[in-house]
């Protein structure tokens, strides 16, 4: 599998910010502390662009940062194929 067939398999663009908005909130009623949580989503993060993040605690995390131009992700799995 490789980095292009991860990406065909993604949500449009704007059901992935509802996707990450959806989740950032559901932690933050589960676990009010931030230190405490997986997802969370900044919608100030730069002028005109939005960040969702996560991060496991055990070296996983993603971060989508949402713009007018589309998204790009950043992402590591320790236990993914495509980790060195």
């Amino acid at each position: 599998m490789t980095v292009y067939d991860v990406a065909r398999q993604l949500p449009a663009i704007a059901d992935l910010r509802d996707l990450c908005r959806s989740l950032a909130m559901l932690d933050a009623i589960l676990s009010p502390d931030w230190e405490d949580r997986y997802y969370s989503m900044n919608a100030d993060w730069a002028d005109g662009e939005e960040m969702a993040s996560m991060r496991n605690g055990s070296g996983n995390e993603y971060s989508i940062v949402f713009s007018t131009a589309g998204a790009y992700i950043r992402g590591f799995d320790h236990e993914s194929p495509m980790s060195p």
